[in-house]
């Protein structure tokens, strides 16, 4: 009677052993998902990391820039008197300046302009011959303050090579009333210049890229020559 009993009390404790093995399953589950949750925050950075690469912060060297886009449709060409400097814009776009003064381009009548700025699809740039001393990237420190210091926040900045070669630093940034614009600092020719584009900004890369020698200042050379 008691072998009997004996024998029905290990049954009994091999029967509520016996699920524990399945338990491990669960137990992997749990691992698996601290994996993930371990991990995701990792995805995270990485993903955050790329997207921080592939920006045009003020840590990047260069600014993705499509050199390569053109002005379609007919094409003048701005040379003005004592200017050395050239550049192409759509013939049905507007142009005023001269020696020593900005040139001002705008893809409507300058006297549309109001007090307000320019509607979003129209476009504006100014070109400024400066008489500051100092490199390219030494002028663009002084427009990169300005521009924090009016509490403009830059998007895009960095450095890349116009199409004749020049040397030039290009930000994009949003005023503090939330306007995108444009400022580039080039030389041209030993001309130093500011350009500045506002609204619709397009056209601004094609139009900044053809900058070149102005017309009477290539004659002069090839004379010389």
């Amino acid at each position: 009677m008691m072998s009997r009993l004996l024998l029905a009390l290990v049954l009994v404790l091999l029967a509520a052993c016996g699920p524990t093995d399945p338990q491990i399953t669960p137990t992997g589950a749990a691992v698996e998902v601290d994996e993930l949750e371990n991990t995701g925050p990792a995805i995270a950075d990485a993903d955050q990391s790329a997207l921080e690469d592939t920006s045009l912060g003020a840590s990047q060297p260069n600014v993705m820039v499509d050199t390569s886009s053109q002005i379609s449709g007919n094409i003048d060409t701005f040379t003005g008197d004592g200017m050395n400097f050239s550049f192409d814009y759509p013939s049905d776009w507007y142009v005023q300046g001269d020696t020593g003064n900005p040139v001002i381009l705008t893809s409507f009548e300058p006297e549309d302009l109001g007090q307000g700025g320019i509607d979003p699809d129209q476009t504006k740039i100014d070109f400024v011959p400066v008489t500051e001393t100092g490199t390219v990237e030494e002028r663009a420190a002084a427009r990169r303050q300005e521009i924090e210091q009016g509490g403009g926040e830059i998007r895009q900045d960095g450095n890349y090579e116009l199409a004749q070669g020049y040397n030039a630093v290009r930000m994009l940034y949003y005023t503090d009333e939330g306007r995108e614009q444009i400022v580039l600092v080039t030389e041209v020719e030993g001309q130093p210049l500011l350009i500045a584009g506002y609204g619709n900004l397009l056209l601004f890369d094609p139009i900044v890229n053809s900058l070149r020698p102005a017309l009477e200042v290539t004659q002069e050379a090839t004379e010389e020559n």
